[in-house]
């Protein structure tokens, strides 16, 4: 069961220990369970105060970069 927000992008990180990953078309953030081997798809909200989950992301990942670390 994922974590539905986080302070920042740093803990989403460190919480799943594992590297962010931001879409080129949407700025959604993308990160991988890798304990349950799923991809959770992330968002921030208005004026970026929190990120908050958005759904479990099934098939293969959109054009993406690497934002933390």
């Amino acid at each position: 069961m994922p974590i539905k927000t986080f302070d920042n992008i740093q803990a989403l990180s460190d919480w799943y220990d594992a590297v962010v990953f931001r879409s080129i078309s949407d700025d959604t953030l993308f990160v991988e369970d890798t304990r349950e081997h799923r991809w959770y798809r992330y968002r921030w909200t208005r004026g970026k105060r929190e990120v908050k989950f958005v759904e479990e992301h099934a098939g293969a990942l959109p054009l993406v970069m690497q934002i933390y670390p």
